[in-house]
């Protein structure tokens, strides 16, 4: 079940506080308390207060199950991590479902820029090579294959924030 317009309810059903605790837990998967207390300007006991009686309360209403929940250790789907003590989206509640990671590329004249959405990897375990007109993308869980279409020199940058991963590569200049 895709749960966007009872998720769309219940922010407009929360004071500004819980709605940032949220979009914060939406945003990142999950959180520390100590992140949200720090969100809200409030201590942990007020912050945990509002996690139990306002935004799952409501959320109970709206959705019949509770929107966070709390867990002592959990392996995080995207990264493989093991988090620890922490407060989860409640893995029933699915507001995207998507098959595959979302990739455009750009002609910008000499150069093409790429941008792929590669949620959870490490930026240390990141490589990028070129082979053949393609862009080899190699980052545990993935491995990626993306064909350009044009004969490329080099990368000449390349950027990850955010789960969004951006390489800008020059092509070879064809007068020759």
């Amino acid at each position: 079940m895709n749960y966007s317009s009872e998720i769309n309810k219940l922010m407009q059903a929360l004071d500004n506080k819980s709605k940032a605790i949220v979009l914060y837990t939406l945003q990142n998967r999950y959180a520390k308390i100590r992140e949200l207390s720090n969100l809200t300007s409030e201590d942990d006991s007020q912050t945990l207060t509002r996690i139990k009686e306002v935004i799952n309360s409501k959320a109970r209403e709206i959705l019949d199950k509770p929107l966070l929940i709390f867990k002592e250790s959990k392996i995080d789907f995207f990264s493989g991590e093991k988090i620890l003590f922490s407060w989860w989206l409640a893995e029933e509640i699915n507001l995207v479902k998507r098959e595959k990671e979302m990739l455009d590329i750009f002609d910008e004249k000499d150069i093409l820029r790429v941008v792929a959405e590669m949620p959870g990897i490490d930026k240390k375990n990141l490589k990028l090579t070129l082979y053949n007109n393609t862009l080899k993308v190699y980052a545990d869980p993935y491995n990626k294959e993306i064909p350009l279409f044009y004969p490329i020199q080099k990368i000449a940058n390349k950027s990850y924030k955010n789960g969004i991963l951006e390489v800008t590569l020059i092509k070879k200049n064809n007068e020759n």
